[in-house]
């Protein structure tokens, strides 16, 4: 196995996917004061690029990771992100619902929310990983921040497990988030970025769906080779 393969499935790898999975989950959850102040000091925009970097992707010089909001009074942009994750994710009595952030809505020719079967495997996937979705949860199981913020934690049990040297764990880790990834969030997340690139009138979610797409192709890469080289299939086209 080269170099190139070698750094790219250090266990570090999982880390940094870890910290990406988080960021997009956050990110497509409704914008509260925490996540509006880290777009305020910059920190958002920078630190996101950065582990885009540290995965070798080609995003020094996109423009997706310019701060829209510089010098916008603070009060400003938390106004202008509510108003447009509302009107964008959130079904109001006066506005169709144009981005439907849960999976089932992709799932059904009705677009209903709660279709049973993905419910049911959702929620079977998360128990396996060791979770039971909570009850009082804000979010329904199949919404789109929820399911990062899940391969956010296999990714950081999956981490963990490489760290340890357990390679049948990390084996079985990787096959949940292959299986999940595939099954579940590479199966809808990318029709649902294309309507945000459609319907955004704001810069902040439309390039939010373009480096959601670039990290969707990256992470189909990793997961496949990853696979792959913990069966013992050294043939990979990752590089």
């Amino acid at each position: 196995m080269n170099n190139y393969k070698q750094n790219y499935f250090d266990f570090n790898k999982a880390y940094i996917r870890k910290q990406i999975y988080l960021y997009l989950s956050n990110s497509f959850a409704y914008p509260e004061q925490e996540f509006v102040n880290e777009i305020l000091n910059g920190t958002y925009f920078s630190e996101l690029q950065n582990l885009l970097l540290d995965l070798a992707m080609p995003v020094k010089e996109q423009d997706y990771f310019k701060n829209p909001f510089e010098n916008v009074p603070g009060e400003q942009v938390a106004d202008t992100l509510g108003i447009e994750y509302t009107r964008l994710f959130i079904n109001t009595p006066n506005s169709a619902l144009l981005v439907p952030p849960f999976e089932s809505c992709y799932k059904n020719n009705s677009g209903l929310v709660m279709d049973r079967e993905t419910i049911s495997d959702l929620t079977t996937a998360y128990k396996q990983a060791g979770l039971i979705f909570p009850d009082d949860s804000i979010l329904l199981p199949d919404h789109i921040a929820v399911e990062l913020e899940f391969m956010s934690y296999l990714s950081e049990q999956e981490y963990t497990s490489r760290e340890n040297n357990d390679a049948d764990k990390t084996k079985t880790i990787i096959q949940q988030e292959s299986a999940f990834f595939k099954k579940h969030l590479n199966s809808f997340l990318p029709e649902l970025l294309e309507k945000i690139k459609e319907y955004s009138k704001d810069l902040f979610y439309s390039n939010l769906a373009r480096i959601t797409a670039l990290f969707l192709a990256e992470e189909s890469d990793y997961l496949n080779c990853s696979r792959e080289l913990l069966e013992k299939k050294w043939r990979c086209s990752c590089g």
